[in-house]
């Protein structure tokens, strides 16, 4: 889409990303409202602008929430981008979820590692290391991989299910996967959307809200209704702001 075919015709249009030419949408289209998907803070809402806000960092604490929860013996561990913003808040985030459910997670059995355990990697790279972070999850007797979405790929996720490692991740699983995979934490952007939607129709832009988080494709062998239940009691105190999920 060009900013030219947005006409007096159009009253709302969502992206689901920030495109690099929105100020020109926005600008040339002032009585159409639009709406972005957002991982940042920015672009912020305006006249004929409003902006779901995919919370990374609340992703990776549930991820953290629900790895511990559905892996033997807590022995859960995440793969997680390398970059410092935002992957040092997405790794203390996912650190806290894990260590919200049982404190300090050590685990029963040795070989004893505190849990859950984290490697971070730089997207592009993660195929070539899975070989090796394959082998140490499995002298380390892991048991459950989280895959953050920035990482996710058929090429990586496939080792880890052929290994029998339980997965849990941000985006729905590829079919190769499924019967290894316990839970998909995703954005329902669209319950955000339509929270603005009435507004939207009314012409009334500058709203900014949270998408909030489901729990989509769940295998209950691994993540059964009494870890779903008490999952979900967690993420409602986390959207409702009274968990401070990057607090050490």
């Amino acid at each position: 889409m060009t900013p030219e075919q947005v006409n007096s015709d159009v009253r709302v249009v969502i992206f689901l990303n920030v495109p690099d030419n929105l100020i020109n949408f926005t600008n040339g289209a002032p009585g159409t409202q639009f709406v972005v998907l957002s991982g940042t803070d920015e672009p912020k809402a305006g006249a004929n602008l409003s902006v779901i806000r995919l919370r990374a960092e609340r992703q990776a604490f549930m991820a953290g929430v629900v790895s511990v929860l559905a892996a033997p013996d807590w022995r859960a561990a995440g793969l997680l981008p390398s970059d410092a913003i935002p992957g040092d808040q997405l790794e203390a985030a996912f650190k806290n979820g894990g260590g919200y459910v049982c404190g300090t997670c050590v685990p029963f059995y040795a070989p004893y590692l505190k849990l859950p355990y984290s490697v971070r990697l730089t997207p592009g790279t993660e195929v070539a290391a899975a070989p090796e972070i394959l082998t140490q999850f499995q002298q380390s007797y892991l048991k459950l991989v989280y895959v953050s979405p920035e990482l996710a790929s058929p090429e990586l996720l496939q080792p880890f299910a052929d290994a029998n490692f339980i997965l849990v991740g941000g985006q729905t699983p590829p079919e190769s996967v499924r019967l290894r995979w316990a839970t998909t934490i995703s954005y329902d952007w669209v319950k955000g959307l339509a929270s603005m939607w009435e507004a939207l129709g009314s012409s009334q832009g500058g709203q900014t809200v949270d998408a909030p988080l489901a729990f989509t494709d769940i295998n209950e062998a691994y993540f059964s209704p009494g870890r779903q239940t008490y999952a979900r009691q967690v993420l409602d105190a986390v959207e409702a702001g009274t968990i401070a999920i990057l607090s050490p």
